[in-house]
């Protein structure tokens, strides 16, 4: 049953422009999800980190980095293993949004996370 749920998980954090800063309720929920991960030590989450174009590359690469920190260590407060965590650091690289629209740039701001096994056999053998 994880492994066809943690299949289906991925969800998004969204930030502020500039900012690496995690709202409170969002850094609660963060914290929930790292006592779940806890909890199933044969689960691992990714999270991507992402920047809109505005801004030096280099910035937004740092700042992405950065976004995707917080919300490890968010997890890490929750009880979530430090092993669990994968991080990746995107900057504007992987950017969709059209130019100049700042509507969409507030979609580029984000963490992307997304839940898996760490292995079939270890999934297996949490029944």
């Amino acid at each position: 049953m994880l492994d066809a749920l943690a299949a289906r998980l991925h969800a998004d954090v969204m930030f502020r422009t500039g900012t690496a800063e995690l709202d409170i309720d969002v850094q609660k929920k963060i914290a929930d999800l790292g006592q779940l991960l806890g909890s199933h030590p044969q689960l691992e989450i990714q999270l991507h980190g992402f920047a809109d174009p505005r801004g030096k590359s280099e910035k937004n690469l740092e700042l992405s980095m950065a976004r995707a920190s917080a919300v490890r260590d968010a997890l890490i407060d929750g009880g979530a293993a430090p092993e669990q965590i994968r991080i990746a650091a995107h900057g504007e690289d992987l950017t969709t949004a059209p130019k100049d629209d700042l509507e969409a740039y507030a979609w580029e701001r984000r963490v992307s996370i997304s839940i898996r096994p760490t292995s079939p056999a270890a999934v297996a053998q949490s029944r």
